[in-house]
């Protein structure tokens, strides 16, 4: 998770003077204060948001490969839940965190081990080995302004 804060600061000035007079003497006096209001907000963006954002175009299509995806998305396209990459049931495979230790294959998320046109995994379903996972699933891309 990736944390973004920005922080605005607005100054106030208020003055306020009082004069008294006698008749021997006069005497002005004046008091200024100023006081700084600060406003911090914090909004958190997850990886998944931020790797579609660089990522996935208008259409939410995959730019590339996905070859450095790295989040937590651990169903295929198809809804099949993801195989762990360090078991070998219900599917054998050599695509394992021992053969591919740079490749992150922690747990049971989608991944590009070997440069497919997509990142995938294998499936807990008996009957499909293996598909392909959609990494720009629900992306919303940002409202671009014209001047």
């Amino acid at each position: 998770t990736s944390t973004s804060t920005s922080t605005s600061t607005s100054s106030s000035t208020s003055s306020s003077s009082s004069t008294s007079t006698s008749t021997s003497s006069s005497t002005t006096t004046t008091t200024s204060t100023t006081s700084t209001t600060t406003t911090t907000t914090t909004t958190s963006v997850s990886y998944e948001q931020l790797y579609q954002l660089s990522h996935c175009d208008r259409n939410g299509m995959l730019l590339g490969m996905g070859v450095d995806y790295r989040g937590t998305l651990s169903r295929t396209k198809n809804g099949l839940e993801c195989q762990r990459w360090d078991s070998q049931s219900p599917h054998m495979h050599t695509r394992t965190p021992q053969n591919f230790p740079n490749d992150d294959l922690r747990e049971n998320f989608c991944r590009n081990v070997d440069g497919e046109i997509a990142p995938w995994c294998f499936t807990t379903n008996i009957f499909t080995l293996y598909d392909y996972c959609d990494v720009c699933e629900g992306y919303v891309p940002p409202e671009t302004t014209t001047t």
